[in-house]
């Protein structure tokens, strides 16, 4: 068996990253999912004021939700996933 390959276009040059429309969404979202456990673990890509019952704060970027917390974010802020 023979295997050919026809290259349809120049490939990215190796060590260049182009941004793409995912990676300018995720910049502009207020809040990232990075894990799912027992608990949404988020991380604020801006500062985001947050109270309430099921709200833990890990440090200055980063905060532990419940299943009902995260809907309430939900519906107040701008969330992407980025797992």
């Amino acid at each position: 068996m023979k295997a050919t390959i026809e290259m349809t276009k120049e490939a990215q040059v190796r060590g260049e990253y182009k941004e793409t429309s995912l990676d300018v969404h995720k910049k502009q979202a207020d809040i990232l999912v990075v894990a799912i456990d027992d608990k949404y673990t988020l991380w604020l890509n801006k500062p985001v004021t947050l109270k309430g019952r099921g709200i833990k704060r890990v440090d200055e970027k980063t905060i532990v939700v419940t299943d009902n917390a995260f809907d309430k974010l939900k519906a107040e802020y701008n969330i992407m996933f980025d797992l």
